[in-house]
C-alpha cells in the first residue's frame, strides 16, 4: 500500500496498527544485517514506541487512547471497562456477522450507545463503560418491552398494627418490624396485655366507698362537697369495693378513649349513688332540721358547722 492517501493522521496510524498486530514478527523487525544495524535496533528497542503503550481493544471505550507510562496502561487493562469490552468482543466474534456489521457494533460499543432493536433506552450514551456493559445484559435491553420488569420490593421488613385495644398505641400503624417489636417490648404495651388477659372479674375497677380527690384528676365531675369532710363517718377499716358493670367483650372490642369514658362514667354514677346515701343518713338522725334543710339544699357547710354536727351524731 505504498504511496496511498489515507485522507487523515488517524487512518495512517490505523493502517500501521494493523500491520503490526497482523504481519509476522519477523517480517516487522527483519534481522540485522550488520552489527552496527544490530546495536541501533537494541538502543531503539529501549524506547518504548507509542503502541506499547497504547489500548488495542476495539470494544473499549479508550480504544487507540496512548497512556503516559506502563503503570497508567496496566491500571487500564485491569480495569472492569477494559475487561468488560474484552469479553464482548469476544462474543461477537463468535456471532454470524459481516465485516460493516461487526465493525458498526464495535463503533457502538466504543461509543457506549445502546443498539437494541427492542430497547426502550436505544439511541442512549450511557455514563461509563461499567453501567454500559451491565445494560447490555439485562432483559431489557436483550428482549425489550415484551417482557415486564418486576418492581423489586423494599429491603426493609414491612410492619404492622397495635391490636391490643387497652394500649395506648391502638390500631396505631408502624412502619418497620423493627418499631413494631419494639412497642410490643415497651412497659405501656405489656401493661395492656396483662389487662386484657386477666379474667372476667379483674375488669371490674376497684374504688373506695369513700369519695377521694382522685377521681377529680381523672376528668369525673367535681363534687357539690368536700369528700374529706366525710370520712370521720366512714367505718374503720377496708373501704368497700364498688364493682363497675363492664363485660369482658366490651373490654376486648371497645377503644382505650371509649373504654377510659365508660369507666368515668360509671365511677361518677357509683360516687353520686353513694352521696345519696350519706345525705339520707344525715336526715334520719337526730340532727337539727337548720342542718338538715342545709345538707337537702345543697348549702355549703363550714368547719364549724360540720364540728357540731358530728358531735351531735357522736352524742346522739
Amino acid at each position: 500500500m505504498y504511496g496511498v492517501d489515507f485522507g487523515s493522521h488517524q487512518g495512517l496510524i490505523n493502517h500501521v496498527i494493523v500491520d503490526i498486530i497482523h504481519q509476522d514478527r519477523v517480517q516487522a523487525h527483519p534481522a540485522p544485517e550488520s552489527e552496527d544495524d544490530e546495536m541501533t535496533i537494541d538502543s531503539l528497542s529501549d524506547c518504548p514506541m507509542d503502541e506499547d503503550w497504547m489500548c488495542l481493544e476495539q470494544c473499549c471505550a479508550r480504544y487507540q487512547h496512548s497512556f503516559s507510562s506502563s503503570s497508567e496502561y496496566d491500571r487500564h487493562i485491569k480495569s472492569a471497562g477494559h475487561m468488560m469490552a474484552m469479553d464482548e468482543s469476544l462474543r461477537l466474534s463468535n456471532e454470524e456477522l459481516s465485516r460493516e456489521e461487526l465493525e458498526a457494533k464495535r463503533q457502538m460499543r466504543r461509543a457506549l450507545t445502546c443498539d437494541g432493536e427492542k430497547c426502550p433506552a436505544r439511541g442512549k450514551v450511557l455514563s461509563t463503560p461499567k453501567s454500559y456493559y451491565n445494560h447490555l445484559s439485562t432483559k431489557l435491553h436483550i428482549h425489550g418491552e415484551e417482557v415486564k420488569v418486576e418492581k423489586a420490593l423494599p429491603s426493609k421488613e414491612p410492619g404492622g398494627y397495635c391490636t391490643t385495644s387497652m394500649c395506648p398505641r391502638y390500631l396505631h400503624e408502624f412502619t418497620t418490624g423493627a418499631n413494631l417489636r419494639k412497642h410490643l417490648a415497651s412497659a405501656a404495651h405489656v401493661r395492656a396485655e396483662k389487662w386484657v388477659k386477666k379474667p372476667v372479674d379483674a375488669a371490674e375497677e376497684m374504688v373506695p366507698s369513700t369519695p377521694r380527690r382522685e377521681i377529680c384528676s381523672l376528668g369525673g365531675l367535681v363534687s357539690p362537697i368536700t369528700p374529706n369532710q366525710f370520712s370521720p363517718l366512714t367505718p374503720a377499716g377496708p373501704s368497700t369495693p364498688i364493682a363497675l358493670g363492664i363485660s369482658r367483650t366490651e373490654v376486648m372490642t371497645a377503644s382505650p378513649v371509649e373504654l377510659r369514658l365508660k369507666l368515668l362514667e360509671d365511677r361518677q354514677v357509683k360516687l353520686e349513688e353513694e352521696i345519696s346515701s350519706l345525705k339520707e343518713q344525715l336526715r334520719q338522725t337526730n340532727i337539727r332540721s337548720p342542718v338538715a334543710s342545709a345538707f337537702g339544699n345543697g348549702v355549703a357547710i363550714g368547719h364549724d358547722d360540720f364540728e357540731e354536727i358530728v358531735r351531735n351524731m357522736f352524742e346522739a
